[in-house]
């Protein structure tokens, strides 16, 4: 039964992920929502949130410059 219903949240995890809603599911490890955190993107000094307490030896990027980062092979 524990199984089932595990599969059943993975689904519905994917199934918004596939429609392009990423920040439609923000659960915690245990149901509860995460905790985000505001921070400094390192390359446009936009405010943003990130899921993780930023570090001040490591850079944070917002959503924007972090996708063409990746893209670009950074």
């Amino acid at each position: 039964m524990g199984f089932i219903i595990r599969l059943g949240r993975f689904r519905r995890v994917m199934i918004t992920r596939q429609q392009g809603d990423d920040m439609a599911y923000q659960g915690g490890g245990f149901g509860g929502p995460k905790e985000m955190f505001k921070a400094t993107c390192a390359e446009c000094k936009k405010e943003c949130e990130v899921p993780f307490k930023p570090r001040e030896d490591r850079p944070v990027y917002c959503k924007d410059c972090f996708s063409k980062r990746k893209d670009s092979g950074r």
